[in-house]
């Protein structure tokens, strides 16, 4: 491996003050969102990467990505660089080292560094028994031509509203005045049988899925909603925008806007409620009182209302720079 790649080291251990949330991916051990655990602050005593393949040298063993943005790793992942190499390179010897390492490599069997730099993978050789980079490189420009033809990717929003954030005036809102709340029905997990439903959990991940399942339908709730955990080790304060028809656990609360409202304003301000989380804990949850108390910050439009039209254009025209981001990308 040492071959390959001339440049080899571990991420390093971010302190608590180093854990500040930003726009930098913070890149760890998980085996999903290719690697990224959060988003950090910019920090000047941090060593940034950019466009190079990581490992996972514990808890997910061997997992590899490639990373064409800037980002910020932990110890537990190495990064692996070669200034000569494009994204098709590199993309490829990911799949490559994904295949090899993930057999090889367990939890009680980590991957150290110097077990790393002995590593060997197969790769295509030219005539002159070196990688073949150009066979690389035009195989994977053909795969990925296929996969992106069969993207298909959302329409460009129009935007008429190019105002920023600090162009505004912001006023607090009781979400009580915003809202109705519902607690979750399930409980008794062991007894739900797998289905087609989601069932949303007080989870700090995957927007709170926890599973799907099969319940009644009169214990179901409708789409186009909030979902906020109200305690839960890490997830207590935590919201998500639901789309879907779902089951909903106890630790939930629903929040069902009181006025017909749309995907990009309850994105919105799930945020500015996510921005309240710090004031809850596994031991301080957020129980039904407190909610009714819970005030937001949001955009101050006409007569005293939040202007609904600016967060739906604004959450536009965040959905229009992933969609480009994304077409960049592939």
């Amino acid at each position: 491996m040492i071959d390959l790649f001339p440049e080899i080291s571990r991420g390093k251990r971010l302190t608590k003050e180093n854990h500040v949330l930003g726009n930098v991916p913070y890149i760890s051990s998980t085996m999903k969102n290719n690697g990224v655990d959060r988003f950090l602050g910019n920090e000047e005593n941090v060593k940034e990467y950019s466009n190079c393949i990581t490992i996972a040298n514990s808890g997910s063993v061997g997992n590899t990505f490639y990373h064409p943005y800037r980002f910020v790793a932990s110890d537990h992942v190495t990064h692996l660089k070669n200034e000569k190499l494009n994204k098709y390179h590199y993309l490829f010897i990911a799949a490559c080292l994904n295949k090899s390492l993930l057999s090889k490599y367990s939890f009680n069997r980590e991957i150290n560094d110097f077990r790393l730099k002995r590593e060997r993978i197969r790769l295509p050789i030219d005539t002159n028994m070196t990688p073949d980079f150009d066979f690389i490189e035009q195989f994977m420009r053909t795969k990925t031509a296929i996969i992106k033809a069969s993207v298909r990717f959302s329409n460009m929003n129009d935007i008429t509203d190019f105002r920023d954030l600090k162009d505004l005036k912001f006023e607090e809102y009781n979400l009580s005045d915003l809202f109705t709340f519902k607690r979750g029905k399930e409980s008794n997990m062991q007894d739900i049988n797998p289905g087609t439903y989601p069932l949303i959990s007080a989870k700090k991940i995957d927007n709170g899925l926890k599973s799907f399942v099969q319940v009644d339908e009169k214990r179901l709730f409708n789409g186009n909603v909030i979902s906020l955990n109200n305690d839960g080790d890490g997830g207590v304060g935590l919201a998500y925008y639901q789309p879907h028809e779902m089951a909903v656990d106890t630790h939930v609360t629903i929040l069902k806007p009181r006025k017909d409202t749309n995907n990009y304003v309850l994105k919105f301000i799930t945020t500015a409620i996510q921005m309240q989380k710090n004031k809850y804990s596994h031991g301080y949850s957020l129980n039904n009182l407190r909610l009714h108390k819970q005030k937001i910050l949001l955009p101050k439009g006409y007569d005293d209302e939040p202007d609904w039209d600016f967060m739906e254009q604004y959450m536009k025209r965040q959905e229009n720079k992933i969609i480009n981001r994304v077409q960049e990308f592939i």
